[in-house]
């Protein structure tokens, strides 16, 4: 086992997991193939085989429905680790029984269901149990290797049982299997095998409530694919069986082969196969095919299987290989994929699912197979050709719904990164009007602002009674106008009147606005005798918006109120612009246009709120100036998306010229990518390909992949991918410089060494980000950033999810191009958890790890970052060493820049 650890990427601390969970699985399958080789020996050498056989498969069925609900009662009481070995300790207990028993007819029948009926549920109820032991991350890695220790076993029990049966009995096998069963069970009682392990999922088993959770398969459509999965997997399995035991029974009547000696051998024959792909093939299998290349393998076996025993009309030779493809992946590369189906699936759902899938509907199944076996030998219809014809059918509907199982299993895997939202309803029943209605009779202002809201935003204002106008809150009132206040009622007006005097200006604002609306000028004039600017301002607009003139900047009040200063005049000029973004027209851009000349930053906001109500072109020069100042920017920007395609040309313009300030051309990839549009993307991926500037570079991958969300766009994927290699070299080149100092920049303690460290680590996120941001561009329908996100944080079966995620994402045929090579790969490592040296080891570039610190700063001090250089060469003249003193001042002769940081010490120049 120590030789395989290396062979199958087994890392620190996962060791002695590893060890006691394929111990157990080794012993488990070796009493298994044991118990096998007996029973199928003893049932097949009496008479009646066929029907017998079948038979058996339906009332294997029966006992399983009662076994189910002991063994849910077993967990629900003991938890699933304790559970597992109360029925090891059952099953060694039952084989001692049988081999005390005298092997009648009717016990070998018996004997054959007992068998049965722990091959299913031994095997599941340990996989369930992994499953809260290993990550899907840790499951992919470890699986391969448990599952050959597994396959191991398999062999070895085969192999005793053929050296046992050359001298003893088939019924000496039974308690050699016993004691296996309870190596098994002795094995999972010690305190630190991984059954005990303390996950959250495996204690909930101890709280779990009386009554299982009732799950509905319509809300779980990816537990509907497995479960599809798993019927026709068991119903071919369960044919190629009955034809390879049909066809043995035939060749020991007609040519006295002995069934012990052949099972034994045959046994051991898969087993060893098994063993070796498991070895050697299965984690290759899975790490070039993915898990779902790994489940399509079996069923094409099988299949081909199948269709060779029917060409060969059923040679027994061809049942015997139809078969053994089953036996020797069944428990290896099968079982491991379908065990990394099931890892995205919640605990409770996969609880709830998946253990009577496997026992209960698995034996139903195999109870109909068994049945439909036993109508065709009794109507005298059997034969080899027949029973391989059905394989043929079973496997290739196998096939389909496993090549088709992608979409869900991404779908899955974002639902188990994916944190749940409440969804409102888009109707309102009685009950919900109600609670509406009452809460706006509320002491709390918010509760009577959300009711009014609601109720608006579903059409039902009319249930807002007029009499909320007598609300003492100001902020109630404004809400309330704005959602009552309509020609097609009138019970409000008389108390929008009585607003008019209100002591707050912002109620009688909102009253003039409301009773104008109307067509209500005897409002108008009040408010234009009101006494505070901020209400005139507001009837003025009224006033010349319901007139007739066609220039209303050069109407006199307009005027006079634009040249007008101090508070008073900023104030009324802000309520101004605040009608003009609710109500304006095209009549009011001169207004506005004067507005953004002379305004200032709290101005020029509200100018750009008005302007998205009277997009023109003529403001765009203005806004786009707007775009390097902080305040506003959000209006700025949207008030340019609102002029549409003349903005996004004078954008393209200004984000090409080299002419345009610096700090401006940073905020204009985002403002194109606002706009939506596909011209928006070839803007922003042709800039790209030409831009110098780093900073400028990485805004417009965030303009990229925020335009690919919004705007589920997709891009030319070459540049893309070259873009993405950049940033995945940049990631590991970072990384490797910082594995020789972390070290000693942590053992020297000091601020300058903390500075570099820090900073190292800085732009290494950095590029990782910029690797993200990136990513999401080539897909623009899966949210990249989450996955991201779950990949940096701290919870590990989140980040396991997300590298699976990626895992599979990845196998598009994007990344296969010849242009993409090498980038899947080193793509993946970047979420794996493993050190910085290993990552950039297995990325392939041994170099970017310098050998030692010496050669790291000086990298570092020749670093074409220039922050990155002046903080190396800040360290190292901290340092007083004089290797680092002479590198850095060779650094600064070729490179002046770093002089004027001050860095260089004192007599630089005249050394």
């Amino acid at each position: 086992m120590a030789m395989a650890f290396p062979l199958f990427d087994v890392r620190d601390g996962e060791r002695p997991r590893v060890a006691r969970a394929g111990f157990a699985l080794f012993a488990i399958l070796a009493a298994h193939t044991i118990s096998e080789t007996a029973r199928d020996a003893i049932l097949l050498g009496s008479s009646g085989t066929s029907k017998r056989l079948a038979t058996a498969y339906v009332a294997l069925a029966v006992v399983a429905m009662g076994a189910l609900a002991i063994n849910t009662s077993l967990i629900r009481h003991l938890g699933r680790r304790y559970a597992m070995i109360a029925t090891l300790m059952g099953a060694a207990f039952g084989h001692a029984l049988f081999f005390i028993v005298h092997p009648t007819p009717a016990v070998a029948f018996v004997l054959y269901l007992w068998t049965g009926l722990l091959g299913t549920l031994v095997v599941v109820q340990y996989w369930l149990l992994a499953a809260t032991v290993f990550t899907s991350t840790e499951a992919k890695r470890l699986y391969g290797l448990v599952a050959a220790i597994g396959a191991l076993g398999s062999l070895v029990g085969a192999l005793a049982a053929a050296v046992l049966v050359t001298f003893l009995t088939v019924q000496h096998l039974l308690p050699l299997g016993a004691a296996l069963y309870l190596v098994a069970g002795l094995v999972l009682s010690t305190d630190d095998a991984p059954a005990a392990a303390t996950q959250p999922t495996d204690t909930s088993d101890l709280l779990a409530p009386r009554t299982p959770k009732k799950i509905r398969w319509r809300d779980h459509p990816y537990a509907v694919r497995i479960a599809l999965l798993v019927i026709f997997a068991t119903a071919a399995a369960l044919v190629a069986d009955y034809l390879l035991k049909t066809s043995a029974s035939h060749a020991a009547r007609d040519r006295g082969l002995d069934l012990g000696s052949f099972f034994a051998r045959y046994n051991g024959v898969v087993s060893g196969v098994s063993l070796l792909f498991q070895v050697f093939g299965a984690s290759w299998l899975l790490r070039k095919t993915g898990v779902l290349g790994s489940i399509l393998m079996l069923p094409l076996l099988m299949l081909g299987g199948g269709i060779v025993t029917i060409l060969t009309t059923g040679a027994f030779l061809a049942a015997v290989a139809t078969k053994g493809a089953d036996a020797t992946l069944r428990h290896s590369v099968n079982r491991v994929a379908n065990e990394l189906l099931w890892m995205p699936v919640a605990e409770d759902v996969r609880s709830a699912v998946r253990g009577p899938l496997e026992s209960v509907v698995a034996r139903l199944v195999q109870a109909a197979t068994a049945l439909l076996l036993l109508g065709i030998s009794t109507l005298g219809y059997g034969g080899p050709v027949v029973y391989a014809g059905l394989v043929v059918g079973f496997a290739g509907a196998w096939v389909i719904v496993a090549g088709g199982m992608r979409p869900a299993y991404l779908k899955q895997l974002r639902t188990s990164l994916s944190r749940p939202t409440f969804a409102p309803e888009h109707e309102l029943d009685l009950g919900s009007l109600e609670i509406v209605v009452e809460a706006l009779s509320s002491t709390d202002d918010r509760r009577v602002i959300a009711a009014i809201q609601v109720l608006a935003a579903h059409q039902r204002g009319r249930l807002i009674p007029a009499l909320v106008l007598r609300h003492d809150s100001p902020d109630v009132l404004a809400v309330a106008l704005d959602a009552i206040a309509h020609k097609g009622r009138t019970d409000w007006v008389a108390l929008t009147t009585r607003l008019l005097q209100a002591p707050d200006p912002h109620i009688r604002i909102a009253a003039v606005r409301a009773l104008a609306r109307a067509g209500m000028s005897d409002a108008i004039q009040t408010g234009l005798a009101d006494a505070d600017p901020s209400v005139r301002a507001a009837a003025m607009f009224w006033q010349q918006h319901t007139g007739a003139l066609a220039v209303l900047a050069e109407e006199p009040t307009i005027a006079a109120l634009l040249a007008a200063t101090g508070e008073d005049a900023v104030a009324a000029r802000r309520h101004l612009l605040d009608a003009i973004r609710k109500d304006g027209d095209k009549r009011w851009v001169d207004v506005l246009a004067q507005l953004a000349r002379v305004g200032d930053a709290s101005t020029i906001e509200n100018v750009a709120l008005a302007i998205e109500r009277v997009p023109d072109p003529r403001f765009v020069p203005i806004l786009i100036g707007r775009l390097s100042t902080r305040a506003a920017r959000s209006s700025v920007r949207a008030a340019l998306v609102a002029i549409g395609p003349a903005a996004l040309a004078a954008l393209a313009d200004a984000l090409r010229s080299l002419k345009t300030a610096p700090r401006m051309r940073l905020h204009i990839p985002t403002t194109i990518a606002m706009f939506g549009s596909r011209e928006a993307g070839d803007i922003l991926l042709g800039q790209l390909a030409q831009e110098r500037s780093g900073d400028v570079r990485y805004r417009l991958l965030r303009a990229l992949a925020r335009l690919a969300v919004t705007g589920n766009q997709r891009f030319e994927a070459d540049l893309l991918l070259d873009e993405l290699r950049h940033h995945l070299r940049e990631h590991f080149r970072l990384l490797g410089l910082a594995v020789p100092l972390e070290a000693e920049l942590e053992r020297e303690g000091t601020d300058s060494a903390r500075m570099l460290l820090g900073l190292l680590r800085d732009k290494a996120s950095q590029a990782h980000d910029r690797v993200f941001l990136v990513v999401q561009a080539l897909h623009p329908r899966e949210d990249i950033r989450g996955i991201e996100r779950a990949l940096v944080g701290h919870e590990r079966s989140a980040r396991a999810h997300a590298n699976e995620f990626l895992d599979t994402l990845t196998r598009a045929p994007v990344y296969l191009r010849e242009h993409a090579a090498g980038i899947r790969e080193d793509l993946l490592l970047v979420g794996e958890e493993l050190p910085a040296r290993e990552r950039v080891l297995r990325a392939g570039e041994a170099s970017d790890i310098p050998e030692t610190a010496t050669e790291a700063m000086e990298r570092l001090v020749n670093d074409i970052d220039t922050l990155l250089a002046a903080c190396a060469a800040y360290h190292a003249l901290q340092l007083n060493r004089a290797e680092l003193t002479k590198i850095v001042n060779t650094a600064a002769r070729a490179r002046p820049v770093l002089a004027p940081l001050g860095i260089v010490h004192a007599g630089f120049y005249g050394g």
